[in-house]
């Protein structure tokens, strides 16, 4: 009998060598959550997971999406205290974001209930007029997405 605190070993040998041979990039995913994975000699996948319910392995193929939500390419924005941008990915979830501004590192917050990232100007922001904004993505599975974008913002 399963107690609430038993762990379940899941073994899941793939029928088809085939099928295994063209998946490069592997996640298994939970119904509630992501289990860890571990791929033994490329033939079995073992999880260990609190909790029984439906396990599938999926191929994640495709990159995470950047989309910036306070500007357009080239628009003037030096009424606005902030930029944002919407990242996301349906399959694996992000697992890193970096964004720089003319090349330099700046802290972008990342609120993850809307999937959005927001930086705020500041006193150390840059002086320049004409800015080139990158945001770099990776996903949970290594898919990488780099948005490159500019704008214009005349400081006070």
């Amino acid at each position: 009998m399963l107690t609430r605190h038993s762990t379940i070993i899941l073994i899941i040998k793939l029928l088809f060598m085939s099928t295994l041979l063209k998946l490069k990039k592997i996640n298994l995913k939970y119904q509630t959550g992501k289990e860890v994975i571990k791929v033994l000699q490329n033939i079995n996948f073992e999880t260990k997971t609190k909790k029984l319910g439906t396990f599938f392995i999926k191929k994640d193929s495709i990159s995470p999406t950047i989309k910036s939500l306070s500007f357009n390419k080239g628009d003037w924005i030096s009424n606005k205290n902030y930029i944002k941008f919407r990242i996301l990915d349906k399959e694996s979830g992000i697992k890193t974001y970096r964004g720089t501004i003319n090349g330099k590192w700046v802290l972008f917050e990342y609120e993850y209930k809307k999937n959005q990232i927001s930086y705020e100007f500041d006193k150390y922001s840059t002086k320049k007029l004409m800015n080139e904004v990158e945001i770099n993505i990776e996903d949970m599975v290594g898919n990488k997405k780099i948005f490159k974008s500019f704008f214009y913002r005349k400081t006070k």
